[in-house]
């Protein structure tokens, strides 16, 4: 290896690259976004769970696999990366596990919360 070749090639990484994120020079609409599908989420559960048999760890499950598909799908997290960029397989899954993780917590969050008091309103 050319040792000058490297220096060039490595001192890429630490120049800024432009345009910035959003969230970076205006982290506001995505906070509100966020919390927007938050909201639209707990709904969602809210509107669903009635029909979902078992307790809340078992409904948790089950919206936490309606919020991996819809933003599976909804977002395009398979055929961006996969097709538009070219990412190798073994990236998209590492992707596609943190996705499995922000679902669970996401359902099994909003599951404890509203579950526990659709549940204690029941009784």
């Amino acid at each position: 290896m050319n040792p000058h070749r490297k220096a060039k090639s490595s001192s890429r990484y630490g120049q800024r690259f432009e345009p910035i994120p959003l969230v970076v020079n205006s982290p506001a609409p995505i906070i509100a976004g966020i919390v927007f599908f938050g909201v639209i989420h707990a709904y969602l559960f809210r509107w669903l769970s009635s029909s979902w048999t078992g307790g809340i760890v078992s409904q948790g499950l089950q919206f936490a696999t309606l919020v991996f598909l819809m933003t599976f799908f909804v977002f395009g997290n398979f055929f961006t990366p996969f097709n538009l960029f070219g990412e190798p397989l073994h990236l998209i899954a590492l992707e596609l596990l943190f996705w499995v993780c922000i679902a669970l917590a996401d359902g099994l969050a909003i599951s404890a919360i509203i579950g526990e008091k659709a549940s204690n309103k029941a009784n």
